[in-house]
C-alpha cells in the first residue's frame, strides 16, 4: 500500500492508529542558528603557541519546539554562549582536528541542552570551521 503512494496507518505504544504524514510530521527538524560567529584565542604557555578558533553553529530543533527554544535561548544566550565558548577553550588539538568535530560537537549538545533546561537541540552542526595553531 505505500509503496503505491497510499497512507499507511498503524498503532502506536498507546494504540491509538496513526498515519506514516503523522509520523513523518511529528520528527520533522529545522535548524536554527545559535547566535553570531564564535571566535575564541587560547595561549598554550607549554607549547609557547596560540591557538584561534573561528566557527559558526546551527542546532536542529523539532518544529513542534521550536518556538519555545526561541523563547529559552532568547532568555539564555548568553549563558548558552559562555559554554560554546568553555568548551571550544578547553578543547584538545586532537579533537580540533577531527574532521568530524564529533567530541566537540557532542559537548556542545550537551552543554547547550543542559543551559535551556532540557533537550530541545537535536543536534549541533557546524557550519563554519577555522582552526590555526601558531
Amino acid at each position: 500500500v505505500a509503496g503505491q503512494g497510499e497512507e499507511v496507518a498503524y498503532p502506536d505504544a498507546q494504540g491509538t492508529t496513526i498515519t506514516d504524514a503523522q509520523t513523518k510530521s511529528e520528527n520533522e527538524t529545522v535548524e536554527v542558528s545559535l547566535g553570531r560567529p564564535f571566535a575564541v584565542t587560547r595561549y598554550n604557555p607549554e607549547t609557547d603557541s596560540t591557538i584561534n578558533v573561528d566557527c559558526e553553529l546551527v542546532a536542529t530543533v523539532l518544529i513542534e519546539e521550536q518556538d519555545e527554544f526561541n523563547t529559552q535561548f532568547a532568555s539564555n544566550e548568553n549563558r548558552l554562549r559562555e559554554q560554546v565558548i568553555f568548551t571550544l577553550q578547553s578543547a584538545e588539538a586532537n579533537d580540533l582536528n577531527d574532521p568530524g568535530l564529533g567530541l566537540i560537537k557532542r559537548q556542545i549538545l550537551e552543554k547547550t541542552n543542559r543551559a535551556l533546561g532540557r533537550p530541545l537541540v537535536r543536534e549541533v552542526l557546524v557550519t563554519r570551521f577555522n582552526y590555526v595553531e601558531r
